[in-house]
């Protein structure tokens, strides 16, 4: 897997990287052969500089921005990791040698020296580790209550997502950022709530028998309680693209 870098000039842009979709950049760069490499997003804003690590994310689709501007082509990622709060980069030691390799780093896509991937990778695992996973407050399950045939995959789909266990290995690999609209409590509502996020089985519940065991980084994707909602509004589940594809224009990144 290659490794490239995403830098918002919020100067350029217009706009400040929190207004932005983060798993999704444009360019004016020719683009090829980006699908299923990572893309680590970064901005940059003031004077004197201060750079910070937004996000890293599975690129899987690259299409032209037929608008007439400036950017000509996206990049889009389904699959992606927001660090809330960003990283801030200025002060690590390796960091000025990082920007000095970046060859007219403002164009803002490019390819990643091998030698800073493993610092970045670092970041991500130290970022992961500090998380603060907070008990589920959904209702616990019954232990007595009677389901009429048929419902019982639906319990058993609803106790995956409120295995703490599974819930701790899905949010410590995937974050606690919603995968859907990327609302995170503790970015938005402050220190007190970091940490709350609902945790969404991804599996049909067909697909799930007596001899399935969860795998939480694979089956469990952490959302936001609208977004987990919304998915569950109908029967079969909406996928998560599909809660994406709903938001279209309206989506905000928090």
């Amino acid at each position: 897997m290659k490794n490239y870098v995403c830098y918002h000039s919020a100067e350029r842009m217009g706009y400040e990287y929190e207004g932005t979709n983060s798993f999704c950049l444009v360019t004016s760069k020719s683009i090829k052969n980006v699908e299923g490499n990572r893309v680590w997003t970064m901005s940059g804003h003031g004077n004197p500089r201060e750079y910070w690590l937004r996000s890293t994310w599975i690129a899987d689709e690259v299409g032209e921005v037929d608008d007439g501007g400036e950017f000509t082509r996206y990049i889009r990622g389904a699959e992606g990791y927001c660090f809330l709060p960003p990283v801030r980069l200025n002060t690590l030691p390796w960091f000025r040698d990082f920007v000095e390799s970046r060859v007219n780093f403002s164009i803002g896509f490019s390819a990643m020296q091998e030698v800073f991937v493993e610092k970045f990778e670092s970041l991500w695992d130290e970022h992961r580790q500090s998380i603060t996973v907070l008990p589920n407050w959904e209702d616990p399950i019954d232990p007595n209550r009677t389901f009429v045939e048929g419902s019982v995959k639906q319990v058993l789909a609803n106790a995956y997502e409120r295995s703490e266990a599974a819930r701790t290995a899905c949010i410590r690999h995937h974050g606690t950022t919603c995968v859907v609209c990327c609302f995170n409590f503790g970015h938005k509502y402050g220190p007190s709530v970091e940490g709350l996020i609902h945790v969404h089985h991804l599996r049909e519940l067909s697909a799930i028998g007596e001899s399935y065991v969860v795998d939480p980084i694979i089956d469990l994707r952490p959302v936001c309680p609208n977004c987990h909602a919304v998915i569950h509004s109908r029967s079969p589940a909406l996928t998560i693209q599909e809660v994406r594809n709903l938001l279209g224009e309206n989506f905000v990144s928090n």
